[in-house]
């Protein structure tokens, strides 16, 4: 039953026409019915039109909402809260996950605003140490965010506590070693690399674009080193 539309026309019974048409669809007296679809619009019809309507209404009251349930402020988190896997595939209730795994999401929350803080500073940032130093602190904020999600994602498919990472042996150093001290390939390497961060800066991918401003600034010194 349209009570809402009810509501509307007695707050404001403009429509004479709408409100025949309201009383006709819902109301049970016939002999009323006849009269305001066979009667011209007047105070009287007015008015008994609209206490008709407010006796139907008055039969369906609205509906109280259900209170809302408080939030669970000791995990800082809403009741109703799923979390789910990067797949998609496997999700679990914040209330079934362990402490170790609970504590990884909300540090998760947490990196990706320091991330997208940093991430903001960039475009006005000019190249040099300062730039280098929000790159790092991106990457390895990235880095801690994707260890972080790993063990979430682990706990979401298996239920049980992922087994600790083993410490990678080939993890790419601060530095220039390993480059080529050809500068006709390094100006090929940084030109593509200055392609590959616009298009990283359209996507929005800040850890990608992070990764790519580091690798083009190490290119960049090693250039510098060999035009001395």
């Amino acid at each position: 039953m349209e009570i809402a539309a009810l509501r509307q026309f007695i707050a404001n019974p403009v429509q004479f026409e709408r409100g025949v048409e309201l009383y006709c669809l819902h109301g049970d007296n016939d002999a009323l019915k006849n009269l305001l679809k066979n009667s011209r619009k007047s105070d009287f019809l007015q008015k008994k039109l609209i206490v008709a309507l407010q006796e139907i209404a008055d039969k369906n009251p609205t509906p109280k909402k259900s209170p809302k349930t408080p939030k669970d402020k000791s995990k800082g988190s809403n009741p109703d809260e799923w979390v789910f896997s990067m797949c998609g595939r496997f999700k679990a209730h914040y209330t079934e996950l362990p402490e170790q795994v609970w504590t990884k999401r909300k540090e998760n929350g947490q990196l990706y605003r320091e991330i997208k803080k940093i991430h903001a500073q960039l475009d006005s940032t000019p190249e040099g140490e300062e730039l280098a130093s929000l790159v790092r602190q991106i990457v390895n904020l990235g880095k801690a965010s994707r260890s972080n999600r790993y063990i979430i994602d682990y706990w979401l498919q298996f239920r049980r506590n992922a087994p600790e990472a083993k410490l990678k042996t080939n993890e790419k150093k601060n530095n220039a070693e390993g480059l080529s001290n050809n500068p006709a390939i390094l100006i090929q390497r940084r030109n593509n690399l200055r392609s590959r961060i616009t298009k990283a800066k359209k996507k929005g991918d800040a850890v990608l674009l992070a990764e790519l401003i580091e690798e083009k600034d190490l290119v960049s010194t090693k250039l510098a080193e060999l035009s001395q």
